[in-house]
């Protein structure tokens, strides 16, 4: 499966939230939410530097990414996407990752009703992240896998 098939590309424009899951030097895993956009075959997930998802990746590239519609619980598919990630802070994509948020995140109307009903994180968020450089973590999928029914999965635990 691609990043370009018709229905991985549905998932990600439902998606609003990825949710990375990255390892620890010391085997410890963490699973953390992001924003996100899709670049050119690439995700890339906005944070800063000094955060333990980038700190993580540091240490160790492989990671997997999963997204759902929040917005629609009868949807119940999932989208798993195992990668190689790296954090990058190179100024060209974090303006293209910025303007890319903005079209997705502000000026796109889920992405608007998005930021209305989580106004409570925005001062949060920005604390978070001011503390450090802002960057990129931008995974090159290596497997892509679409679950149908992700309810499965709680019973298979």
């Amino acid at each position: 499966m691609r990043l370009s098939d018709p229905s991985v590309l549905d998932i990600l424009e439902r998606s609003m939230v990825a949710r990375l899951a990255s390892m620890s030097r010391r085997g410890r895993p963490h699973v953390n939410p992001l924003y996100f956009i899709v670049t050119d075959g690439h995700i890339h997930l906005g944070t800063a530097t000094a955060t333990l998802a980038a700190h993580n990746v540091g240490a160790n590239p492989q990671v997997q990414v999963i997204f759902e519609d929040e917005r629609n619980p009868t949807d119940r598919r999932m989208l798993r996407i195992d990668g190689e990630a790296v954090v990058r802070t190179d100024p060209a994509l974090m303006e293209s990752y910025r303007r890319g948020v903005a079209r997705k995140y502000v000026i796109h109307p889920p992405g608007l009703w998005n930021m209305l009903v989580h106004t409570h994180r925005w001062l949060p968020m920005r604390r978070y992240t001011s503390a450090a450089e802002a960057c990129v973590i931008d995974v090159t999928p290596v497997s892509i896998e679409i679950i149908e029914d992700r309810s499965r999965l709680a019973r298979l635990r």
